[in-house]
Order: structure tokens, then sequence, then C-alpha cells
């Protein structure tokens, strides 16, 4: 209890000297945080202190550190937070309720830690808040989910740490620039501007939760996102393959079902026919479920550029090796299909490429 009491006067001081900038007491307060946090992680190793370093009010104290702007101090918080939860059940799926995330996020404009990285990695899916069923990482709120989706991945914490920390990153798996981290920063400074306000005045204030408001990427969200791949980046590409092909298909064939944006479709059906290009061998391509849809795009009310890309992608699909992907068409053209073909080329006669494509299915 001494020892977070006197966190408490050390951050009190810290952020008068911050105020004041005066550089020498600023140095002496920096030290005396260090050598407190330093002491708590060595008590952490006792069940009896473990047991009052989770205690809410006196864990808000220790979380409420994440405030000061210094990197040594933030690192080592968040190490004795990780020890010190490790140890308990109870307090790891409310954790978001301390503020600890948006704390934290706040500091991503000096650039994020490996530490940084490995405690949102732990805990950023196990958060039991409200809007759980439509938000699963508490990130979602911070991030887009492209970016959130590294963390997962079995050298996580490197490479989110690399992709936060890039100036610039626009590929099909990532779109994220310093820009964004600058707008992640500001967005986060000023839901916490008032606490933090109040929290200059008296440390010992606690956090009380609010539900962050989710940030809008204008520019990422103009963009057509399918299993954490952007589409108009992949279908520019030239040398990127996809790390789940299978996935990434069974995604863009459902997307091809609900999207109606005629710049959607295109690019969705762009997609599937770059994706069979890499690998015609796809599972999902050898019980291709979509013709019949293809075919009524065709005749439907779709401009020339979408009944282009559809015709595209029967063109190629029908051009691979025999496969049943090309048994099941060519039962679905002698059945109905050619019709739809033929009925496409009648209706189409100035559009001479269409037309070319349309023989050229009707040839194979």
């Amino acid at each position: 209890d001494s020892c977070i009491y006197h966190l408490c006067q050390a951050q009190t001081i810290e952020f008068m000297e911050q105020k004041e900038n005066a550089t020498q007491g600023k140095l002496f307060q920096h030290a005396a945080i260090i050598n407190i946090l330093a002491l708590l992680e060595g008590v952490s190793m006792f069940q009896q202190a473990r047991k009052q370093l989770t205690l809410p009010q006196n864990f808000s104290y220790i979380v409420q550190t994440l405030l000061l702007n210094e990197r040594n101090i933030l690192n080592q918080t968040i190490i004795l937070i990780m020890k010190v939860l490790k140890s308990t059940k109870s307090v790891p799926p409310v954790l978001y309720k301390t503020g600890i995330f948006s704390f934290i996020m706040r500091h991503m404009d000096q650039n994020c830690t490996q530490v940084m990285a490995l405690f949102l990695k732990e805990y950023h899916l196990i958060q039991a808040h409200d809007d759980v069923a439509q938000i699963p990482s508490i990130l979602d709120y911070y991030l887009p989910r492209p970016l959130i989706e590294i963390l997962v991945r079995e050298k996580g914490v490197e490479q989110f740490v690399e992709a936060m920390n890039t100036d610039s990153n626009m590929d099909p798996y990532l779109i994220w620039s310093k820009e964004h981290r600058k707008k992640m920063v500001e967005h986060v400074n000023k839901s916490l501007a008032e606490f933090i306000e109040h929290h200059q005045k008296d440390p010992t204030l606690v956090y009380t939760y609010n539900v962050p408001i989710k940030i809008n990427y204008e520019d990422i969200q103009q963009e057509i996102c399918i299993e954490n791949i952007y589409l108009k980046r992949y279908v520019s590409s030239e040398q990127i393959k996809i790390d789940e092909p299978d996935v990434f298909l069974k995604g863009l064939l459902k997307a091809l079902q609900t999207k109606n944006q005629p710049d959607h479709l295109k690019l969705i059906l762009e997609a599937q026919t770059r994706l069979i290009e890499q690998d015609p061998t796809l599972e999902s391509f050898q019980q291709y479920p979509a013709f019949p849809l293809l075919f009524d795009m065709l005749v439907g009310d779709l401009n020339d550029i979408i009944v282009h890309s559809v015709l595209d992608l029967i063109y190629v699909i029908l051009k691979q090796p025999v496969s049943i992907s090309k048994n099941n068409a060519e039962q679905f053209l002698n059945r109905e299909g050619i019709f739809k073909i033929l009925q496409l080329i009648d209706l189409r006669k100035e559009h001479v490429h269409l037309n070319q494509k349309g023989y050229n299915i009707l040839i194979i």
C-alpha cells in the first residue's frame, strides 16, 4: 500500500514537472517512478502482495502510470501489469474498464514496442465488453481489422510492431501509414483529454470507462476488403500470393451474392479470375458453385464492364485443364448457359471485344 501511495505521489510531481518543463526534476521523478515500479515488480512474486496489487483501486493506479509520457516507464509498467495479471483470473476480461487499451494506443506516435504488442496480443480478444458480438477485439475501436489480425499469427508480435511503425504500407494485406497512426493517436488523446486534465491535478483519481468511438479511416473504409485482403490492391499486384486461397475464394463467392455496386462486383470478379490464374487446383474452384449466378449476371441489367469481367472469369475457368469445375461449367452451358451466351452476343453486337469473349467461350 505504501508503494502504491508513493507511486501516486510521484505521478503528481511528474505531472507538475511536465507542466513546468523542469528537466532536472523530471529526470529525478522518472528515476523515482522506475524504482517504485521495480520494487512493485519484485514484491509481486509474493501471493499477498499480488492480492493487494489486483485490488481495483491499486491496479487502476498502476495502469494510470501509462499516462506518463516516458517510454521506459511505459514498458516497465506493462511488464509489471502482465506479471500481476498472470496470477489472477478475475481481472483480464474486464481490463478494458481501466482504460489500459486507450492509454497504450495513445503512445503509438512514439512507435510501438514489442512489450506493447505482446500485451495487446495476449489480452485484446478476451475482453468481455458490451459490443463483443459485433466487435470481437477491443482493438476494433482503434485499428483496421487486417492490422489487428496480424497479432494472431505465430510471429504476430514482431510483425505487428513492424506494421504499426511503418511510414507507409499499401499492400493487399495492409493499408497503414504514419498519417493513419497520427489520426488514431489524436482521436484517442481527444477522448481522454478531460480525464487527463483532471488526473494531472489529482493522480489518485480513477478512470471511469466510456465506450470508445470507433475510428473512421475514410480512405480505408472505401476499400473493398474480403477475408482481410484489399481487393483493389490484390488485383493490381503482380507478385502477391494469397496465404489461404480457399478461405479467400469462399469469401469472394459469398460477397458475389451480397454486393450489388458495380465497382464492388467488378473487383470481386477480377479477384476470382486472378486467383484461379495463380492456382487453378484450388479445391473451391473444383466445386465452383456460382455458374448460374454468373450467367444470370450476363443478361441482367449490368453495365458492359461487369459483363466483361464475368466473361473473363468464365473464360479463365474453361481454359484450365479438365476438372470438376470445368465439367460443371460445360454441363451448365449445354443445359441453358449456351442460350444466355448467344443472347448476350445478340444483344451486344456493337461491342466487338465482348462478342469475341463470348465466341471464345463457345469455341471452348
